[in-house]
C-alpha cells in the first residue's frame, strides 16, 4: 500500500489494509520512518519492520526486494540500505 496524501489521512482505508496483514513493513526514504510514525499515530497500528534509505538517492526495485527479503527471511526489525 502506498499512502499518497496525509491530509486528510485515509485512516479507515489504512486501518482496514493493515489489520488484515500478517506482516507490515514500512519502506521509507528517510532515517526516522516518518510515515510509519504517522500511521501508528492515526491508526494505532505499528509496523513490524522498516526498510530505510537516507542517502538522498531513490530506491531501486532490487533494493526494495532485498530489504524486504531480509525482513521476511531473517526477521530483521530494521534494514538500512545505502548506495553501493
Amino acid at each position: 500500500m502506498q499512502v499518497r496524501y496525509v491530509n486528510p489521512f485515509p485512516t479507515d482505508f489504512v486501518q482496514k489494509v493493515l489489520s488484515s496483514s500478517r506482516l507490515t513493513v514500512a519502506v521509507e526514504n528517510n532515517y526516522s520512518g516518518q510515515m510509519a510514525g504517522l500511521i501508528r499515530e492515526r491508526t494505532g497500528i505499528a509496523m513490524n519492520s522498516k526498510v530505510v534509505k537516507f542517502d538522498g538517492r531513490p530506491f531501486s526495485q532490487n533494493e526494495v526486494y532485498e530489504g524486504v527479503k531480509d525482513v521476511v527471511r531473517d526477521g530483521a526489525k530494521e534494514v538500512t540500505l545505502s548506495h553501493a
